[in-house]
């Protein structure tokens, strides 16, 4: 993986851990855990934030 990946990467998981200590009335939970109200559009479906750091940590190697 690129060097420029590796640090988004790293971010991006550190992010992770801080918002898994949040309390559940913050906003950044309900963004990211919550169901949206509309209807989502036609086409290939999006990767959610979820998904990309699940797949961030499999290419680290630690299973969680």
């Amino acid at each position: 993986m690129p060097r420029f990946e590796r640090g988004v990467s790293r971010i991006r998981m550190i992010w992770a851990g801080n918002v898994a200590h949040m309390g559940e009335s913050r906003v950044v939970i309900g963004v990211l855990v919550g169901k949206p109200e509309r209807s989502r559009t036609l086409g290939r479906l999006r990767r959610r934030w979820e998904d990309t750091i699940k797949m961030d940590i499999q290419e680290v190697g630690c299973e969680a």
